[in-house]
């Protein structure tokens, strides 16, 4: 076998070219973790946004749920005020007629 015989010269040309070539691999590499930062970065906001939306959402059910409930309780207070109105009615209406009863009793004897 031969021994293959490389010059110097040929040497250099051959590290000059890996170099060029990792230089080239070097470039890649960062526009891809740039592009991928990027990415990353607009899935980030994308979610931002929607988790605000959401927040809001939640608000405004919250308020609504609120609002409703504060209308009910209203609601059955005043019901409750008027069925104790009328409660208190009868009973005035009742004790007067005891008392005419009474009155009328009273008289006769």
């Amino acid at each position: 076998a031969l021994p293959i015989l490389v010059t110097r010269a040929q040497q250099e040309i051959t590290v000059q070219q890996i170099m060029a070539h990792l230089d080239s691999i070097r470039k890649d590499m960062v526009i891809l973790e740039k592009s991928e930062f990027s990415t990353l970065r607009a899935e980030n906001e994308k979610m931002k946004t929607e988790l605000e939306q959401v927040k809001l959402h939640l608000l405004n059910e919250t308020n609504k749920i609120r609002a409703d409930t504060k209308l009910d309780m209203n609601l059955e207070r005043s019901r409750l005020t008027d069925m104790f109105t009328e409660h208190e009615k009868k009973l005035i209406e009742t004790s007067t007629e005891i008392h005419k009863k009474n009155v009328g009793t009273d008289r006769k004897s």
